[in-house]
Parts: structure tokens; C-alpha cells; sequence
């Protein structure tokens, strides 16, 4: 929980000294509401995603995983959490779960990325950037006019939290101004970054495992392989018990693959970027 307590440290902070030294002063009272109602739906979001379940594969109670092993292709279980591996997911090594359409490990809200809080982070990253820039823009909008010294007086207060010996100081105001512009301006570029990249995995149905990790995923075309041909015949197992159970669930494993395969591609339609766009948001049912 380190990165998520030091990211809400940094952002309570910045937001303290803005309520408290600068937004008393500043005379653009727009650039004020934005920055609040933005950062406000920045905390939610990032409560969500962080406390939301990123699309965690549950092991199926009905499935003996060991016979499994005996029927289905290796490549499709993971022996870590003895599930049904689908070609979207991956096993996170920090949560050491496997997750279905695993995009990837968020420290800032240490959880994963996956199918069911895809949609919260990209509305996390959106009010954040918002936050970051309506803050960048209306300090520098507020140094440019803070020369004339009637910005300074008192009697221009929107509203007045702190002794007017502390709140009148303009060191310590000009100093925060400037600490503000240079918070907010360093951590422009990677967030743009970060959401550039997140805004063309929607647009492309795709997630930054998948156009990124080295390891390419599993192909629709392999799926036919995944249960043994051996398995779709009746035979006898050591014990000398029937391996029909183990056929059904070998069937149900290659239902389970098949329907979370790799995404769909619309190439060739018109408004394909909607198409993808529909199916990042709305298809957010992992297996079970």
C-alpha cells in the first residue's frame, strides 16, 4: 500500500495548499470549481479501482483441477491458481492472481487492471489529467495578474481559513504558486503518456499486455488443441474410475477458452473504433 498512501499524500497536499493559501486569492472563480468538482471525481474514481475486483479468474469448485491437468493443454491452466487460463489473461505477480484481460499492475492503486475495472481507471486517468491541467492553467493565469497588489488585499478574499498574518505573506504565497506550477508541470507528460496509451488500447479492443509483453497470447486457432483427443474417448483411469467427469469438465474448459478468446476483430467495419470502444466498456464478465 505504499504507492497508493504517497500518491494520496501528494494529491491531499496539493489540494490542501490550494484551498487554504491560494484559492482565497484567486479571482478566476471557474478555474475553481473545475479544479474541485475534477479532483473530487479524481478521489472517487481512484477509491474504486482501487478497492474493485480487476476481473480475478476464481478456481471452479465443480472442476478437479489434477484431472485437468490429465485432459487439457498445459499452456490453458495456470498450477499457481489452478485455473482455466483464457488467451486475455495473465497471472500478476504481485497480486498472484490470474486476471482476465489483464492490461497491467497499477501501482498507484495497487491493483490490477483487468476486464471488470478497466472502465474506473480510464475515468480515473481522465478526471486526473483535468485536475492536473485546470491547475497548471489557472496558476499561471493567476502569476500573470498576481502583480497588480490589489490581488493581495484582503478585502478581495473569496474566503479566509488561515490568520491574516500567514494568508497576507506574499514570500509564502509566490513561493506555493510557483511549487504548485512545478508539481503539476513535472507529472504532465508521463500521465499524457499513460493515457495516450490507454485511450488507443480502447480504441483498438487491445490492452498494453497484449500489444506490449513479449510473450504473445494464446490463439483462437490453438483452441482445438487445448483438450486432449485422448480425453474424448471413455477410458479407465489407475483407480479404475470412469474419466466421463473428466470429459465433461475438459468440455467445459474448452467452452470456457473459446468464449474468452482473443478479441474480436472488426476490422473493415465502419466506426471500428466504436465497435472497440463498445467491447472494452461493456464486456466486463470474467470467467467462472
Amino acid at each position: 500500500m505504499e504507492m497508493p498512501i504517497a500518491f494520496l499524500v501528494f494529491f491531499d497536499s496539493i489540494f490542501g495548499i490550494l484551498f487554504l493559501f491560494l484559492f482565497p486569492r484567486w479571482q478566476n472563480t471557474w478555474s475553481i470549481y473545475l479544479i474541485t468538482f475534477s479532483g473530487m471525481m479524481t478521489m472517487l474514481f481512484w477509491f474504486i479501482t482501487m478497492n474493485s475486483n480487476g476481473g480475478v479468474i476464481r478456481k471452479p469448485k465443480e472442476i478437479d483441477f489434477l484431472k485437468l491437468m490429465q485432459v487439457v493443454d498445459p499452456l490453458y491452466l495456470c498450477p499457481e491458481c489452478e485455473v482455466i487460463r483464457t488467451p486475455r489473461s495473465k497471472h500478476c505477480p504481485v497480486c498472484n492472481q490470474c486476471v482476465e484481460r489483464f492490461d497491467h499492475h497499477c501501482p498507484w492503486v495497487n491493483n490490477c487492471i483487468g476486464i471488470k475495472n478497466h472502465r474506473p481507471f480510464m475515468f480515473f486517468l481522465t478526471f486526473l489529467i483535468i485536475t492536473i491541467l485546470g491547475t497548471f492553467i489557472g496558476t499561471i493565469a493567476e502569476l500573470m495578474e498576481v502583480e497588480s497588489e490589489n490581488l493581495l488585499n484582503t478585502n478581495l478574499l473569496n474566503y479566509e481559513l488561515l490568520p491574516p498574518g500567514i494568508i497576507d505573506n506574499k514570500t509564502v504565497y509566490y513561493i506555493l504558486m510557483y511549487f504548485v506550477l512545478l508539481i503539476t508541470g513535472f507529472f504532465q507528460l508521463p500521465i499524457y503518456l499513460l493515457y495516450f496509451i490507454q485511450v488507443k488500447n480502447f480504441l483498438k479492443n487491445r490492452t498494453t499486455n497484449e500489444r506490449y509483453s513479449r510473450k504473445r497470447p494464446m490463439a483462437n486457432k490453438n483452441i482445438d488443441r487445448a483438450v486432449s483427443g485422448d480425453s474424448r474417448s471413455e477410458s479407465m483411469d489407475s483407480t479404475g474410475s470412469s474419466l466421463l467427469a473428466v470429459i465433461r469438465q475438459a468440455k467445459e474448459a474448452e467452452d470456457i477458452i473459446k468464449e474468452f478468446g482473443d478479441p474480436q476483430d472488426y476490422t473493415g467495419k465502419s466506426c471500428e473504433c466504436i465497435y472497440n470502444e463498445y467491447a472494452m466498456c461493456f464486456k466486463t464478465t470474467p470467467p467462472n
